[in-house]
């Protein structure tokens, strides 16, 4: 489709929707705010198509410092907060992911990679816990050496960071996710899958199991002149959404975690 030039009124509109996503973020209401980013997300899916665009990068350009992928991530951590409150935001989530990887011009971008982990574990949010399983198996066949989407398949069932339902802990499979991981030659954080290994095999018992993985992470640690030691270190790193310890009130991925995760 040859692209038409984009009428003053509809630029105009964009602008001003996107404006308002800037300022609502200083409301309290995840609710509110994602209303806001959904229907400016609408409106911009909507000039795409109408306008002929390529991509959604095409179409929405901001200033100097802050991007469509920026937008895209807040949108992405506002989903899943609105989640926590009302599970429909879940399947707005998933929407929302597939819908911007669809229309992305750039494939390979760190958003990208990102938007397919959130959409992997928004189906766990929402209690579709095979579909989720189908997500992350995707997901780390695509990026085999991605540490991150191998550690959030596993806290899906291990519990790690985010509340999940008693009935829904399952230790073992988080144990054989993270055992298929540390099997993955050039990952990119081996440290990271060792350490959350590790933990699993003490809260399971499996001491000998334990030792063994600790003989591999001792050296690492030196490596990385880690001088709080292993223990230390594990129990000091906050989970993805668990609080801050900046005791800002927000979760750790969306404070002091941001671009660490």
């Amino acid at each position: 489709m040859a692209q038409r030039q984009i009428s003053a009124f509809d630029s105009a509109k964009l602008d001003k929707l996107l404006d308002e996503c800037a300022d609502i973020d200083t409301v309290n209401d995840p609710i509110i705010i994602c209303d806001k980013y959904f229907e400016t997300w609408q409106f911009a899916c909507g000039l795409v198509d109408f306008y002929g665009y390529d991509s959604i990068e095409e179409l929405m350009q901001f200033d100097e410092g802050y991007s469509v992928e920026d937008w895209a991530f807040d949108f992405m951590l506002l989903l899943e907060e609105a989640c926590d409150v009302e599970k429909r935001y879940g399947s707005l989530l998933i929407d929302f992911c597939r819908e911007y990887i669809k229309r992305s011009d750039n494939n390979n971008s760190k958003i990208i990679v990102e938007l397919k982990e959130a959409l992997a574990e928004a189906y766990f949010r929402i209690g579709g816990q095979l579909a989720g399983d189908i997500e992350f198996e995707r997901l780390t066949k695509e990026y085999p050496s991605s540490s991150t989407g191998w550690l959030k398949w596993a806290e899906q069932y291990s519990g790690e960071g985010r509340e999940i339902p008693e009935q829904d802990i399952n230790l073992q499979k988080a144990i054989s996710i993270l055992k298929r991981a540390r099997n993955i030659d050039g990952m990119d954080l081996p440290r990271d899958v060792l350490k959350s290994l590790y933990d699993l095999f003490c809260q399971t018992e499996r001491e000998a199991e334990a030792e063994e993985v600790l003989d591999i992470l001792i050296p690492l640690d030196d490596d990385e002149d880690d001088n709080d030691g292993l223990g230390e270190d594990v129990a000091v790193q906050p989970g993805r959404n668990a609080p801050c310890p900046c005791g800002s009130g927000k979760k750790y991925k969306k404070c002091c975690g941001v671009g660490s995760l």
